[in-house]
């Protein structure tokens, strides 16, 4: 299992991410342009 806690605050916005998925198998990960897709991607790498 991969545990993900992640938390980022920029002036009055705050992100708070707790996620557990699973090692192995194919996890999905999708939103709007501009959601944070990558910034996420980059965060866990």
């Amino acid at each position: 299992m991969l545990e993900l806690n992640f938390s980022q605050t920029l002036g009055n916005h705050c992100l708070t991410i707790n996620e557990t998925l699973p090692a192995n198998g194919i996890t999905a990960i999708f939103g709007v342009s501009g959601a944070g897709k990558t910034s996420l991607i980059n965060a866990i790498s």
